[in-house]
């Protein structure tokens, strides 16, 4: 008998942060990390990169991985 397990995601953390002109030092974190911007605009600084968001953009950062 085939049994279908449903697997759910689990949100460890949500919060609202409304910032202007704040810098992050490099930090990671245990679990995946979604990024929205609801206004406005933000630089999110990788190892090897910078991506430019902008309002209604999102990006979705790997969990353990450097980010500013």
């Amino acid at each position: 008998m085939n049994r279908v397990k449903h697997c759910y995601p689990e949100v460890v953390a949500y919060y609202y942060k409304e910032w202007q002109n704040f810098q992050m030092s490099f930090h990671s974190h245990e679990a995946i990390e979604m990024m929205y911007v609801i206004s406005g605009e933000c630089h999110v600084e990788l190892k090897s990169e910078c991506v430019s968001l902008k309002k209604g953009q999102f990006i979705w950062l790997s969990a353990l991985i450097l980010v500013q």
